[in-house]
Protein backbone atom coordinates (compact mmCIF):
# COMPACT_ATOMS: atom_id res chain seq x y z
CA UNK A 1 0.00 0.00 0.00
CA UNK A 2 1.70 3.41 -1.25
CA UNK A 3 1.68 6.48 1.35
CA UNK A 4 -1.46 8.04 -0.01
CA UNK A 5 -3.41 4.86 -0.05
CA UNK A 6 -2.45 4.26 3.65
CA UNK A 7 -3.11 8.20 4.18
CA UNK A 8 -6.92 7.61 2.81
CA UNK A 9 -7.25 5.05 4.87
CA UNK A 10 -6.02 6.34 8.25
CA UNK A 11 -8.03 9.35 7.21
CA UNK A 12 -11.59 7.00 7.04
CA UNK A 13 -10.58 5.13 10.34
CA UNK A 14 -9.92 8.63 11.93
CA UNK A 15 -13.39 9.85 11.34
CA UNK A 16 -14.87 6.88 12.19
CA UNK A 17 -13.30 7.06 15.80
CA UNK A 18 -13.87 10.90 16.11
CA UNK A 19 -17.92 10.13 15.14
CA UNK A 20 -17.86 7.14 17.62
CA UNK A 21 -15.81 9.39 20.65
CA UNK A 22 -18.36 11.86 20.25
CA UNK A 23 -15.92 14.57 18.93
CA UNK A 24 -18.02 15.58 15.60
CA UNK A 25 -21.33 15.03 17.39
CA UNK A 26 -23.63 17.50 18.21
CA UNK A 27 -21.84 20.30 16.16
CA UNK A 28 -23.50 23.15 14.92
CA UNK A 29 -20.41 23.79 12.86
CA UNK A 30 -21.28 23.39 9.41
CA UNK A 31 -17.48 21.79 8.73
CA UNK A 32 -15.15 19.10 10.33
CA UNK A 33 -11.68 20.39 10.72
CA UNK A 34 -8.60 17.73 11.04
CA UNK A 35 -5.00 18.42 11.85
CA UNK A 36 -2.40 17.23 9.90
CA UNK A 37 1.47 16.94 11.41
CA UNK A 38 4.05 16.33 9.68
CA UNK A 39 7.17 17.06 8.72
CA UNK A 40 6.71 19.49 5.85
CA UNK A 41 10.08 21.35 6.09
CA UNK A 42 13.49 19.29 6.49
CA UNK A 43 14.87 16.35 5.52
CA UNK A 44 11.78 14.33 5.96
CA UNK A 45 9.46 17.55 4.17
CA UNK A 46 9.23 14.89 0.74
CA UNK A 47 7.19 12.56 3.45
CA UNK A 48 4.96 15.21 4.95
CA UNK A 49 4.12 16.41 1.20
CA UNK A 50 2.90 12.63 0.98
CA UNK A 51 0.93 13.19 4.02
CA UNK A 52 -0.56 16.57 2.63
CA UNK A 53 -1.86 15.28 -0.90
CA UNK A 54 -3.41 11.60 0.38
CA UNK A 55 -5.34 13.31 3.02
CA UNK A 56 -6.34 16.05 0.60
CA UNK A 57 -7.22 13.83 -2.23
CA UNK A 58 -9.31 11.89 0.59
CA UNK A 59 -10.86 14.90 1.73
CA UNK A 60 -11.79 15.80 -1.56
CA UNK A 61 -13.54 12.71 -2.51
CA UNK A 62 -15.45 12.79 0.75
CA UNK A 63 -16.51 16.58 0.23
CA UNK A 64 -17.94 15.52 -3.55
CA UNK A 65 -20.01 12.85 -2.07
CA UNK A 66 -21.51 15.40 -0.07
CA UNK A 67 -19.26 15.31 3.05
CA UNK A 68 -19.78 13.85 6.30
CA UNK A 69 -23.16 13.95 7.61
CA UNK A 70 -23.44 17.28 5.44
CA UNK A 71 -20.17 18.73 7.04
CA UNK A 72 -17.78 19.98 4.64
CA UNK A 73 -13.81 18.33 5.80
CA UNK A 74 -11.03 21.05 6.04
CA UNK A 75 -7.41 20.04 6.98
CA UNK A 76 -5.33 22.59 9.00
CA UNK A 77 -1.86 21.32 8.15
CA UNK A 78 0.87 21.60 11.30
CA UNK A 79 4.77 21.23 10.09
CA UNK A 80 6.35 19.07 12.89
CA UNK A 81 9.48 19.27 11.26
CA UNK A 82 9.74 15.73 12.07
CA UNK A 83 11.31 16.82 15.08
CA UNK A 84 9.69 15.65 18.77
CA UNK A 85 10.08 19.16 20.60
CA UNK A 86 8.20 20.90 17.39
CA UNK A 87 5.58 17.93 17.52
CA UNK A 88 4.81 18.65 21.22
CA UNK A 89 4.61 22.24 20.26
CA UNK A 90 1.98 21.29 17.25
CA UNK A 91 0.30 18.75 19.70
CA UNK A 92 0.05 21.75 21.69
CA UNK A 93 -1.66 24.08 19.11
CA UNK A 94 -4.05 21.73 18.07
CA UNK A 95 -5.36 20.69 20.90
CA UNK A 96 -5.82 23.79 21.75
CA UNK A 97 -7.89 24.85 18.91
CA UNK A 98 -11.50 23.98 19.61
CA UNK A 99 -12.56 23.30 15.84
CA UNK A 100 -9.93 20.75 15.38
CA UNK A 101 -11.87 17.33 16.02
CA UNK A 102 -9.33 14.74 15.07
CA UNK A 103 -5.71 14.65 14.08
CA UNK A 104 -3.25 12.93 11.45
CA UNK A 105 0.55 11.81 11.97
CA UNK A 106 2.95 12.58 13.29
CA UNK A 107 5.24 10.44 10.58
CA UNK A 108 7.58 9.13 13.41
CA UNK A 109 7.19 6.96 16.89
CA UNK A 110 9.18 9.70 18.12
CA UNK A 111 7.16 12.47 17.61
CA UNK A 112 4.24 10.67 18.39
CA UNK A 113 5.63 9.86 21.81
CA UNK A 114 6.04 13.49 22.24
CA UNK A 115 2.57 14.38 20.91
CA UNK A 116 0.16 11.61 22.37
CA UNK A 117 -0.18 12.29 26.12
CA UNK A 118 -0.91 16.09 24.63
CA UNK A 119 -4.05 14.97 22.44
CA UNK A 120 -4.84 12.39 25.31
CA UNK A 121 -4.75 15.20 27.86
CA UNK A 122 -7.35 17.28 25.30
CA UNK A 123 -9.43 14.29 24.84
CA UNK A 124 -8.13 14.50 20.89
CA UNK A 125 -8.25 11.80 18.63
CA UNK A 126 -5.41 11.09 16.95
CA UNK A 127 -4.16 8.09 14.31
CA UNK A 128 -0.40 8.20 12.80
CA UNK A 129 -0.37 6.21 9.37
CA UNK A 130 3.31 5.21 9.72
CA UNK A 131 4.50 5.44 13.34
CA UNK A 132 5.15 1.60 13.93
CA UNK A 133 6.80 0.94 18.01
CA UNK A 134 4.80 -1.27 19.56
CA UNK A 135 4.34 0.52 22.59
CA UNK A 136 2.74 3.20 20.87
CA UNK A 137 -0.34 3.52 21.64
CA UNK A 138 -0.49 1.57 24.77
CA UNK A 139 -2.41 3.63 27.54
CA UNK A 140 -4.07 5.73 25.35
CA UNK A 141 -7.49 5.75 24.37
CA UNK A 142 -7.06 8.25 21.42
CA UNK A 143 -4.49 7.47 19.90
CA UNK A 144 -4.29 4.68 16.80
CA UNK A 145 -1.87 3.65 14.64
CA UNK A 146 -2.54 2.44 10.97
CA UNK A 147 1.10 0.71 10.68
CA UNK A 148 2.08 -3.17 11.79
CA UNK A 149 4.69 -2.93 14.90
CA UNK A 150 8.66 -2.95 13.61
CA UNK A 151 8.90 -6.32 15.48
CA UNK A 152 6.60 -8.11 13.01
CA UNK A 153 7.61 -6.10 9.84
CA UNK A 154 11.40 -5.84 10.73
CA UNK A 155 12.75 -9.56 10.85
CA UNK A 156 11.03 -10.32 7.50
CA UNK A 157 12.35 -7.85 5.68
CA UNK A 158 16.00 -9.04 7.57
CA UNK A 159 14.84 -12.58 6.00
Amino acid sequence: MNIKACLKASLLVLLAAAMLSGCAAGDTEKEIVLGLAAPMTGNLAHIGTQFKEGVELAIDEINAKGGINGKRLTVLIMDDKGDPKEAANVAQKLASDPSVKAVIGHYSSSCCFAAIPIYDKANLVMITPSASHPELTHGSKYAFKMWTSFTVYAPKLAD
